[in-house]
């Protein structure tokens, strides 16, 4: 008789051609097979039949979407229909425009004209350009360039743009300052003895036994704050800090005529914690600021321990 049936099969070529079925279920949906009343359609749909039904187990009623792709076997939605990565992340950090958004708490930029940034620039090209013995050494490359000169340069022009994008890459804003965020508008250099400070180096506690040299550009008439924290340090709570260093009424850039709330203390990460973020911090102040209760003597210190 006639043999007429929709099944859904799946086929994998291994390397000596050989086929093998997955035979988890047969369902009536894709592959419809005719086959004639002859006697060759005949044999054939037996032999189908028998293929196909050997072994199954009669109580099996559903089936396991397996297919492979380069011999390796893969697991749900194919690339084409599945959400990637993206996506995920996405429904995971869903955001409401009108209640998460950033609120900047720094200083504001100095106004610049785009004309005077231009014509500057183009001053300083025509300058080069008609200098034969600068022309001369870039030819033969020994032309030297300053380069703290470059790093300042680098500091007062896009050095903010791009010390705020490392920030936000090392979650230093979200963990500090939640939903704030500022420009690092005055440069601050921090060095351990000839070990300099950068924005994410590694550096060892057996380096940093003695508090740090600290430098950054002022008047004298101005009061600033310098805190060192480690968000990543609190042992017993999270989304908590400790705090290392906290210095407060300094005048100017003289640190050691500063107040000093907390004295310096070095930097003792756990074994086993991984790596610790230690953040140092430059609040400007409009005034002079009474710390008294979060000293030694005062009231917050004496309740806290």
């Amino acid at each position: 008789r006639n043999f007429t049936g929709n099944i859904r099969f799946y086929l994998f070529m291994r390397k000596n051609h050989k086929i093998r079925f997955n035979c988890a279920q047969l369902t009536f949906t894709a592959l419809t097979v005719n086959f004639t009343k002859d006697r060759l359609g005949s044999k054939m749909a037996s032999s189908l039949q028998k293929l196909f039904l050997m072994g199954l187990n009669s109580r099996i009623s559903c089936c396991n979407y397996i297919s492979a792709r380069y011999g390796h076997h893969l697991r749900g939605k194919p690339p084409g229909l599945a959400r990637t990565i993206q996506d995920r992340l996405d429904e995971l950090d869903k955001t409401d425009p009108e209640i998460d958004f950033k609120v900047d708490i720094g200083f504001p930029a100095e106004t610049q004209s785009r004309s005077e940034v231009l014509k500057k620039r183009l001053e300083t090209t025509k300058v080069n350009k008609n200098n034969p013995e600068l022309e001369k050494l870039a030819r033969t490359r020994q032309l030297l360039l300053d380069l703290d000169e470059v790093q300042n340069e680098w500091l007062y022009t896009e050095g903010p743009t791009h010390i705020k994008t490392i920030a936000d890459h090392y979650g230093v804003y979200q963990d500090l300052f939640g939903d704030a965020y500022f420009m690092p508008r005055v440069p601050l250099k921090v060095s351990f003895g000839d070990l300099p400070v950068y924005y994410g180096n590694m550096i060892k506690p057996s380096e940093a036994k003695w508090k740090p040299n600290i430098f950054y550009k002022t008047n004298n008439e101005s009061l600033w704050t310098l805190i060192l924290t480690n968000p990543d340090g609190h042992l017993t709570k999270q989304n908590s800090e400790y705090v290392h260093w906290f210095i407060g009424n300094i005048p100017g850039n003289n640190i050691e005529k500063g107040e000093i709330i907390v004295d310096y203390l070095q930097p003792f990460p756990p074994k086993g914690t991984g790596y610790h973020r230690f953040v140092f911090i430059l609040y400007k102040q409009d005034k002079h600021i009474d710390f008294s209760s979060l000293t030694k003597s005062g009231k917050w210190y004496l309740h806290l321990f």
